[in-house]
């Protein structure tokens, strides 16, 4: 009794006051004990989508689409790496830009986002796989060097209408793998020589290894950041701070000193951080607050603590949205049974196991050849018909308004003319 108590509060706390609520599910027969009227639950909340021509249909879609046109912010956490899972957010993307969404947060650094933008501006997914192939491939930038991915962002950049600030805001950390090329533009345009010569000389040692942020001293980089006191370097010196912050975050999972918590809460805080600045400049640009679709691993976008116990990005951009008198969507989209999901390197994973091992009791309603939408904002209504599940299912629950699955879906590939990451060695 205690627990269902506690599990009944969490649920009143994370939920959202939209103008549409959720329908309550029928009563219960007198009697019956709460866990044997779950798939009566799942049943009430369930509904289907079709991807079709690059658009969402059916009875999910337009629960989506009610959902999304009264949020400031619509959150997707996702599982990285599944083309199906970008095509929905793509297609997902098109029904919020017609209400007026303009701006999309991503799992990227600042200095990546700035220049997929640019790049995807000046001409497509293509152009900017020129781009980054020179610059180290596939391990410039994670995520969007897959096709899907690099596809929901020109889709963006092409239907956005900021014009003042960037639609697309890169928020993390500076990644492993875009060090040498970001060193290597310090090296080339810094206005101070020291410090062009300096930055080479670290670009040359981080060429080619990826663990070299995480694991080199931070001295180098402090020296680099001395030299680069100019104006005219300022955007270069909160580069090589970035760096700096990013390797603290880095180094407990490069084999290095430091507490993996820390990390985790410092990463959460300056996605955070940046993402307000983000916000404010676009207030100020446009003189209403934005609306914004925020795309991230599903950790990111939890309502109080993460499974990595950190305060997630995603309870942050809900109370914001309080504060500015609105409300944020939440979203967890997961890989469904005979789909993929790409790695960093090797071969694609199979969803099957995962999707088993967290969502087998679902299994009976997932539909094999569309989009299975469940609205747990009913679930919330309902918390002791599911109180029997694992701590992380209950956690994602009472964390998300809605879970999407999508079923058969290819794992993302490399963009075509992208050199991809050397697999580990065996």
């Amino acid at each position: 009794m205690k627990f269902a108590v506690s599990l009944a509060a969490l649920a009143f706390a994370t939920g959202v006051a939209f103008a549409e609520p959720p329908t309550p599910p029928p009563p219960a027969p007198q009697g019956a004990e709460p866990q044997t009227l779950l798939p009566a639950l799942i049943e009430h909340s369930r509904s289907t989508a079709r991807l079709e021509n690059g658009r969402l249909t059916g009875a999910g879609a337009d629960l989506l689409r009610t959902l999304g046109a009264e949020s400031q912010f619509v959150a997707i956490g996702e599982e990285h790496g599944n083309a199906g899972i970008a095509q929905f957010a793509e297609a997902y993307w098109r029904d919020l830009n017609a209400v007026g969404f303009n701006y999309a947060a991503i799992e990227v650094d600042p200095w990546v986002a700035e220049a997929m933008e640019r790049e995807l501006r000046a001409g497509d997914s293509a152009a900017w796989a020129r781009f980054i192939e020179p610059r180290g491939g596939a391990v410039v930038a994670p995520f969007f060097s897959w096709d899907a991915e690099a596809q929901f962002a020109d889709t963006i950049v092409d239907t956005s209408r900021a014009r003042r600030e960037p639609a697309l805001w890169g928020l993390d950390q500076v990644f492993l793998g875009a060090t040498p090329w970001l060193l290597t533009e310090i090296a080339t345009n810094a206005r101070d020589p020291e410090a062009r010569a300096m930055a080479a000389q670290l670009a040359d040692a981080a060429r080619g290894n990826l663990s070299w942020l995480g694991q080199s001293e931070t001295a180098p980089l402090e020296a680099l950041r001395a030299r680069l006191t100019h104006r005219r370097d300022a955007r270069f010196a909160e580069l090589v701070d970035a760096m700096i912050q990013s390797q603290r975050i880095y180094r407990p999972f490069s084999g290095g000193s430091g507490e993996s918590w820390f990390a985790n809460v410092e990463r959460e805080t300056l996605m955070k951080q940046n993402f307000l600045a983000h916000y404010r400049a676009a207030e100020r640009a446009d003189g209403a607050p934005p609306r914004v679709l925020l795309k991230f691993g599903g950790y990111h976008m939890y309502r109080g603590p993460t499974p990595t116990m950190a305060q997630g990005l995603g309870g942050f951009v809900n109370e914001l949205a309080i504060q500015s008198g609105g409300q944020s969507l939440s979203i967890y989209a997961a890989c469904g049974p005979g789909g993929a999901t790409a790695g960093f390197a090797g071969p694609p994973t199979p969803c099957d196991e995962g999707f088993n091992e967290s969502w087998s009791f679902l299994a009976p309603y997932v539909s094999a050849d569309e989009i299975t939408v469940f609205d747990l904002r009913a679930w919330k209504l309902r918390p002791r018909r599911w109180a029997h599940l694992s701590a992380d299912a209950r956690q994602l629950i009472a964390s998300f308004d809605v879970l999407v699955i999508i079923p058969n879906a290819r794992a993302s590939e490399f963009l075509p003319g992208v050199t991809p990451p050397s697999p580990p060695p065996s």
